[in-house]
């Protein structure tokens, strides 16, 4: 899932610290962060979106696998 960060900070984590919850999606694997960035300690990755043109755009890229994953 492609989440923008306005999106994911004041809708999905409404009430949560939206860094406490990104966290927690980066430490049990659900964003999807290159090598560098994961290095860097970031939380958002930069992509190319349908629409956006040839601009990269700053998103929270969630694993959809892990979150519906069956216990």
């Amino acid at each position: 899932y492609y989440i923008f960060p306005n999106a994911f900070e004041k809708v999905i984590c409404k009430g949560n610290d939206h860094l406490r919850v990104a966290r927690l999606l980066r430490d049990i694997g659900a964003l999807e962060l290159r090598d560098s960035e994961l290095k860097e300690n970031r939380l958002k990755t930069k992509e190319r979106l349908p629409g956006s043109g040839r601009k990269y755009r700053q998103i929270y890229k969630i694993k959809g696998s892990i979150l519906f994953e069956s216990c």
